[in-house]
């Protein structure tokens, strides 16, 4: 194909909730960098989330992810 491709699962999941991230700091007016983040599951588009929201700036010490054992 001639086209891009990309996995839906992990980089389509990533990408929407980086822009609901985005949107979120503007309609609060909160810099990015003083967002706290909660993630239950940590399956590869969760994973893939976290990775993009820290290339965007936040911190990865504001970063929380629980699975079914709890804070990983």
């Amino acid at each position: 194909m001639d086209i891009p491709v990309f996995h839906d699962d992990q980089h389509g999941t990533a990408m929407v909730t980086a822009a609901a991230l985005l949107n979120y700091c503007k309609l609060t007016k909160k810099k990015i960098g003083e967002v706290k983040l909660c993630g239950m599951g940590a399956g590869a588009a969760a994973l893939s989330c976290l990775r993009l929201f820290q290339d965007l700036g936040v911190k990865r010490e504001n970063m929380r992810i629980f699975d079914k054992d709890g804070h990983i």
